[in-house]
């Protein structure tokens, strides 16, 4: 769903003023200011008066905020849940139930403007920043990265308390057998010697069992098809194996 015009939502509780727009001034009154009554647009306050508005009509309907992400928050009837996700205007429900899934829909239109769009995807791909002196460095810095975001990821989930933990280790799939292999080895001699201590992040959490990285043939890469450019068929697979529904297979045929 889309909040339109979600940054005009949002209280002032403090005096701004900005200069009469252009076209509005009156002679004899040019040296007049106006006073805002409420946030709007290019305030370097809009986007925190939005969220605090937002946040307020949150609680107000009992939804929990998360702890480990402040725009992640939970709602819970019996054993029926919703989560709602904020990301700047745009807010993602997603429930076990479809009448309290309606329901927030609802309280929302009712407070806010909103247009429902349906159907989002994320996914990111970020060109790395460092020099790396191998290919191998270069891929373990990419698992170093993925180990952040998938602890990141736990504590999400837990925190929602829709379960109470998750025992197995979370899976990090590698194609590349030196970054692997170096991901699994404890040793500190090599190339680890002159390697930046935070990425030893990754051998601290394979040792707590938090996860677990994993060898996986090039062609079962399924990320590819979100970063390359692939053989016809190949693309079809990868497709259907993350579950994206069989008309826009169809439509990549």
């Amino acid at each position: 769903m889309d909040v339109k015009t979600a940054f005009l939502n949002g209280d002032l509780h403090e005096d701004v003023y900005m200069a009469q727009p252009q076209g509005f001034k009156s002679k004899g009154q040019e040296h007049l200011v106006c006073k805002l009554k409420k946030s709007i647009n290019g305030l370097k306050q809009a986007s925190r008066q939005w969220y605090l508005k937002f946040d307020e009509l949150m609680k107000k309907h009992n939804f929990i905020k998360n702890q480990v992400d402040q725009y992640v928050y939970l709602k819970m009837s019996g054993s029926n849940f919703i989560i709602l996700v904020l990301y700047v205007d745009d807010i993602l429900l997603a429930s076990n139930n479809i009448d309290l899934l309606y329901d927030s829909k609802c309280f929302l239109s009712r407070n806010l403007d909103m247009k429902d769009l349906g159907g989002p995807t994320s996914w990111k791909s970020k060109k790395q920043v460092l020099t790396m002196t191998s290919t191998m460095m270069a891929e373990y810095v990419s698992v170093y990265n993925a180990t952040c975001h998938a602890i990141l990821l736990r504590n999400l989930i837990t925190g929602l308390k829709i379960i109470n933990s998750i025992s197995r280790p979370l899976k990090i799939y590698c194609d590349n057998n030196a970054a692997v292999s170096f991901s699994n080895n404890n040793s500190s001699t090599g190339a680890v010697l002159y390697l930046d201590t935070k990425y030893l992040f990754v051998h601290e959490r394979e040792e707590e069992q938090r996860i677990s990285i994993e060898h996986i043939k090039t062609h079962e890469m399924l990320v590819d098809l979100l970063t390359k450019g692939l053989p016809p068929k190949v693309f079809r697979g990868h497709v259907a194996k993350i579950g994206l529904r069989q008309d826009l297979i169809q439509c990549c045929s």
